[in-house]
């Protein structure tokens, strides 16, 4: 029996895939549009334009956007019901 060699490797965001122009290898597989690629603006607009298409069921901010200075990933996320905790 031969021995376990993990690999760990951090996400490098398909640097070679958008090089090419390509959008990322979780994007173009995501058939929910659960990861989508673009400019910080065209995303943060996606998010906006989502929480005014759903104010009740999305937060009215894109988080990543300002915190710590803005960070290289957006997410906009369902907000907590008052019954989940």
């Amino acid at each position: 029996m031969g021995e376990a060699d993990p690999v760990v490797r951090k996400c490098d965001g398909c640097f070679e895939r958008q090089k090419a122009g390509k959008p990322t290898a979780c994007t173009e597989a995501c058939p929910a549009e659960a990861t989508v690629g673009g400019t910080r603006e065209e995303i943060a607009g996606r998010g906006e334009e989502a929480h005014r298409r759903e104010p009740r069921r999305l937060p009215p901010r894109v988080y990543g956007e300002n915190e710590v200075g803005g960070t290289n990933v957006l997410v906009l996320s369902p907000s907590r019901s008052s019954s989940s905790g």
